[in-house]
């Protein structure tokens, strides 16, 4: 009989929208398959059936708990006075389901992680998806910047006392040590874990085809990729939403490429990635410090990837020979879709190169083993512990 295990995970995601989108990676919260009973505590009003998520759990009895109902804005708003209230929230549900480790990202659930840590004495593992020193910069002052000014004492607090603190790409490093991180573990995320057949046939379509994925923001605002794309002869699908969708549509129709570029809000992660095979290229922008899951995985199954040259701070992960940096203008990326389009050569072995850094880095596999061995040690001088103390729970 496998040993009880228990995984609380406090998460800022609305589940509802991964179950529409269609992104829910199989055993994400459950990287292989340690727990046996994984509860999501979710910090907004959103009450998912667990059924809908179970993918996510593997084979995981999975539970699904909300901090609150009522208006998620107000009651984001009023954390600052009611933290107290919301951390002992979570540490009743922990006191409940007695968990071995406590997950959490660093803001908010970050802050409700520390207290279950301090108070149940279990691991608490501080996962961080985004450079948030970045990303405050660009936000100008506003009940909005004040919120994340006040949640950066949860982030230091949450990171500084963390057993461990995974950075999904090299660049969060410098937030996570100036936040005082004892211990930083580089984990990729784990990326479409069932699909495992890279390109194979790099000849080019006629007319070239071109796929972008990834949200329509002011930071990732593509239209750099439209305006290249009447440079060239050269077909366009772009999936992807956001505040500047209608925007993107607008302009496309003003420059009558309507016969060429394709807006698709969203499609299930499955379906995308079968797409990603089918195209020649993959153009994204983005002024984030980032590694985006969608050039992740575009890269996992081989394709040439275009992307913008400067980028807020380096991405270590986008410095090298396996992508395709150009200069952020049309012209730009106009240049590079006609070079990869002239060099049958040079487009192969770009795709293959971006497969060989996949591979090497963040093969699916080997980034949930990862997951699942942090897990197992954690726990395991976590028993340590106890035993010289006691066993006190």
């Amino acid at each position: 009989m496998a040993t009880e295990r228990t995984l609380l995970f406090i998460i800022a995601d609305r589940l509802s929208l991964l179950v529409n989108k269609g992104e829910m990676i199989p055993r994400y919260y459950n990287p292989g398959n340690v727990f046996t009973q994984v509860h999501l505590l979710t910090t907004s009003n959103d009450l998912v059936d667990p059924a809908l998520v179970q993918i996510m759990a593997g084979n995981a009895m999975v539970h699904v708990h909300r901090l609150w109902s009522g208006d998620d804005r107000l009651n984001m708003a009023l954390t600052p006075l009611t933290k107290g209230r919301l951390a002992r929230r979570a540490i009743d549900l922990a006191r409940r389901i007695q968990p071995d480790v406590v997950r959490t990202g660093d803001r908010l659930t970050g802050f409700l992680g520390h207290a279950v840590k301090k108070s149940l004495r279990i691991p608490h593992i501080v996962s961080l998806h985004t450079q948030r020193d970045d990303g405050r910069r660009h936000i100008p002052w506003g009940a909005v910047r004040a919120m994340l000014e006040i949640e950066k004492g949860y982030a230091r607090l949450a990171i500084t006392h963390a057993d461990a603190v995974i950075i999904v790409y090299d660049s969060i490093r410098p937030y996570a040590e100036s936040n005082g991180a004892r211990r930083i573990e580089k984990i990729h995320n784990v990326i479409a874990p069932e699909q495992n057949e890279p390109k194979t046939d790099y000849q080019l379509h006629a007319p070239p085809r071109i796929i972008s994925v990834g949200r329509q923001l002011e930071r990732k605002y593509p239209t750099h990729i439209i305006d290249a794309v009447k440079s060239t002869n050269a077909e366009l699908l772009m999936i992807g939403d956001g505040t500047h969708h209608d925007a993107l549509q607008r302009r496309v129709a003003s420059q009558d490429l309507g016969a060429r570029v394709r807006l698709q809000k969203s499609m299930p992660n499955a379906e995308v990635c079968q797409m990603l095979r089918d195209h020649d290229l993959f153009a994204v922008h983005t002024d984030y410090p980032e590694f985006p899951k969608t050039v992740m995985e575009a890269m996992w199954l081989g394709l040439p990837i275009v992307i913008n040259d400067d980028q807020a701070m380096p991405v270590p992960e986008l410095e090298g020979d396996w992508v395709l940096r150009v200069p952020n203008t049309h012209q730009g990326y106009a240049e590079g879709f006609q070079q990869l389009f002239e060099d049958d050569v040079l487009r192969e072995n770009l795709g293959k190169r971006a497969r060989d850094y996949a591979q090497s880095h963040f093969d699916p596999q080997s980034t949930e083993r990862q997951q699942a061995q942090l897990y197992e040690e954690l726990m395991k001088d976590s028993g340590s512990v106890e035993a010289l103390v006691g066993g006190a729970r």
